[in-house]
C-alpha cells in the first residue's frame, strides 16, 4: 500500500489483463489490477488499498449509481471525472483516466472533461502502421509543444529515437512514382518526411465513358 499503482479496468477481465502482461512479458510487481464499472467499488479500493496512483480504464465505461444516464453518457462522464478528481485530491495521488475519442478526434463525453484534468494526451496512429504518435493537448504545468513517437512491437510500445529515419527508410525512388522529401514540425521536434503524389487516367465522353469530376484525395495530410 501507498508505494503501487491500481489499475480499475472496465474494459477488459483481470484474466484478459494478465495474459497481455505476459505475453508483453510486463513486470508486474507493484500493480494492483481490479475489474470493476462502478466507480464506488473502485472509490472504496482506493481507500483500502491507498495506491500511489490511479488507473481508470476507461471513463466510458464506469458508472455512479447516484448519476443520471448509462455508462459513458454526458451526466455520468462529466459526474465520474468530479468524483475521480475530489479522490485525487483527498488521497493526493495522481489519477490516470483513459478515454475514448470520437470519429473526429475529440474526447467522447462533454468537453467539461478536458477543463476538469490537468493534462490531456493524445495517442494518435493508423490502422494501417505501427506507428503511434503521442501528443500533447493540455499541459498546466508546463508545454504542449513535445511530441513522442511510439513504434508498435511484439513486446509492446517501444519509444522511436529518430523518427526521421523511420519515415524516410521505406522510401525508393522509382521513375513512375512523383515523391519528394520534406520537413514538418510537430511540437518542438522536426521531422523528416515524403509526399507522394499519385494520379489516375481518366476516362473522357469520346472514349464511350460518361463524364466524372476529378477527385482529389489526401491521406496523412490535409488537403488545403
Amino acid at each position: 500500500a501507498g508505494a503501487s499503482v491500481l489499475y480499475a479496468s472496465g474494459e477488459e477481465s483481470v484474466e484478459q489483463l494478465a495474459s497481455r502482461a505476459e505475453r508483453l512479458g510486463v513486470n508486474a510487481e507493484g500493480v494492483m489490477v481490479y475489474s470493476a464499472t462502478r466507480l464506488e467499488a473502485i472509490l472504496a479500493a482506493v481507500v483500502r488499498e491507498r495506491p500511489a496512483a490511479l488507473v481508470v480504464d476507461s471513463i466510458q465505461t464506469v458508472f455512479l449509481e447516484d448519476a443520471t444516464g448509462s455508462p459513458g453518457s454526458t451526466s455520468q462522464v462529466r459526474e465520474c471525472a468530479t468524483a475521480l478528481l475530489h479522490a485525487a485530491k483527498t488521497a493526493g495521488m495522481p489519477v490516470f483516466i483513459i478515454g475514448h475519442v470520437t470519429k473526429s478526434g475529440d474526447i467522447a463525453g462533454p468537453r467539461v472533461l478536458e477543463h476538469i484534468v490537468d493534462v490531456v494526451l493524445y495517442m494518435e496512429g493508423d490502422a494501417d502502421r505501427a506507428v503511434r504518435v503521442l501528443r500533447g493537448h493540455k499541459n498546466r504545468y508546463g508545454s504542449v509543444d513535445e511530441v513522442g513517437v511510439f513504434e508498435m512491437a511484439d513486446s509492446g510500445l517501444k519509444p522511436v529515437p529518430s523518427p526521421s529515419a523511420l519515415f524516410m527508410g521505406e522510401r525508393v525512388l522509382t521513375a513512375d512514382v512523383s515523391s519528394a522529401p520534406t520537413v514538418t514540425v510537430q511540437g518542438s521536434r522536426p521531422f523528416m518526411l515524403e509526399v507522394q503524389a499519385l494520379c489516375s487516367e481518366r476516362f473522357s465522353p469520346e472514349q464511350g465513358a460518361p463524364p466524372t469530376p476529378a477527385v482529389r484525395t489526401a491521406v496523412g495530410v490535409k488537403p488545403e
